[in-house]
């Protein structure tokens, strides 16, 4: 049975038989092109490089992730070292109602700093497991976060 109209030939034809030049008249030969893949039509890059992008990539989040609980744990080892001085050092509001809560003993707080990384960082996890594009982007805002708090930490 021969085809009626060209838009039933352009149907008929095969995924991977590309036309000549466009035309989809019985007329003009169909090539068949040796190409397995489609994604041999982009250049050739050294598998040397490939691999190298490729591991890196793979690292973004992981950096990201402990770059914020190195953070966290720089900012809990200067809650514990500088103690003594939390009364007059202290600026968070809700760090300042723990601690005159537990008459300027730290170790609730030191606990709930903990208990809240552990959370946080449990939540980036699951979020990039389960949507990694999203999950990337929330560990950069936490991370570009906690660089404005190291940097903060670092110059008081």
């Amino acid at each position: 049975m021969m085809p009626a109209c060209d838009a039933e030939i352009a149907a008929t034809v095969p995924r991977r038989m590309l036309p000549s030049g466009g035309d989809y008249s019985p007329f003009v030969p169909y090539l068949r092109l040796p190409i397995e893949p489609e994604a041999d039509l982009e250049p050739r890059i050294p598998a040397t490089i490939v691999r190298w992008r490729t591991s890196c990539r793979h690292l973004v989040f992981p950096g990201l992730w402990l770059f914020i609980a190195l953070v966290s744990a720089f900012d809990t080892y200067l809650t514990v070292k500088f103690q003594e001085h939390l009364i007059y050092h202290e600026i968070n509001r809700l760090a300042r109602m723990i601690l005159r809560r537990e008459a300027w003993d730290p170790s609730l707080l030191i606990g709930l700093k903990f208990l809240g990384s552990l959370l946080s960082l449990g939540f980036l996890g699951a979020l990039h497991l389960r949507n990694r594009r999203l999950g990337l982007m929330v560990t950069a805002g936490l991370a570009a976060f906690q660089l404005g708090l190291l940097c903060f930490l670092i110059a008081a």
